[in-house]
């Protein structure tokens, strides 16, 4: 570690990446045409928990590990792995549609790096709190 700079905080790096990849999905989701992509999501109940409930709870859970609320993991590890699994088919959606967009294919490039980035560091903090040898903090 290079001396003088402060140790990275799991909890900050998990609760903000899985923000800013939920505000991200949001953005895709709605800012093309917000009329008509709220009638989708509110046409099944099915729609409305994967469009819009999900989504809701997963900024909520990104706010909740930023602020290293107790069993943040969990909700973090969670929501992550909803995260990743709607990039992962925005990306792959996109690259096998008849004209692809560039822009939603980084998006969901950009949505599966901020999941991945939430479930690797609640799976980090769950192995330096169990201790098994990997140290994210300098000893004193």
């Amino acid at each position: 570690m290079i001396p003088d700079t402060p140790a990275v905080d799991l909890s900050d790096v998990r609760g903000g990446a899985l923000v800013v990849g939920f505000v991200l999905l949001l953005t895709v989701l709605y800012a093309p045409d917000p009329g008509s992509a709220l009638d989708r999501a509110t046409a099944s109940v099915g729609a409305a928990a994967y469009f819009l409930v999900l989504p809701t709870i997963g900024v909520a859970a990104g706010v909740y590990a930023y602020a290293g609320g107790p069993y943040a993991g969990g909700l973090a590890f969670a929501m992550g792995s909803y995260l990743g699994v709607f990039g992962i088919g925005l990306g792959f959606g996109t690259l096998v549609a008849t004209g692809t967009s560039t822009p939603l294919l980084l998006g969901g490039i950009t949505i599966v790096g901020c999941a991945l980035t939430a479930i690797v560091g609640t799976v980090w903090e769950l192995v330096d709190s169990i201790g098994v040898g990997v140290h994210t903090t300098p000893p004193k």
